[in-house]
């Protein structure tokens, strides 16, 4: 995987959740100030919030933004290997 032997940070975030919207300018602030740390933005809400986030956004951020396939019953979503996860929610993982 290109993310081997890198430090990464995983951000859940939603559109539809307010405080997630107000850290992303603050994770993004974070992630300019190191920029030997891979950061990813993983959307967990329905598809078509990806581009309502990334509206949100710099053009030049340095967060990559993903979408995690949404599930109604979420039991599906990549979100579920990491626990029952809330958002917005931040793990470290280290090489």
């Amino acid at each position: 995987s290109a993310l081997r032997g890198k430090m990464v940070v995983i951000e859940f975030t939603a559109y539809r959740c307010s405080p997630c919207r107000e850290f992303e300018p603050k994770l993004e602030g974070f992630a300019r100030t190191l920029p030997k740390v891979v950061f990813l933005a993983v959307s967990t809400g329905p598809d078509d919030e990806l581009s309502r986030l990334a509206a949100l956004r710099p053009k030049d951020a340095r967060t990559i933004l993903l979408q995690d396939p949404y599930d109604k019953e979420r039991s599906k979503m990549g979100v579920w290997k990491f626990g029952n996860v809330g958002t917005p929610t931040i793990f470290l993982i280290t090489p």
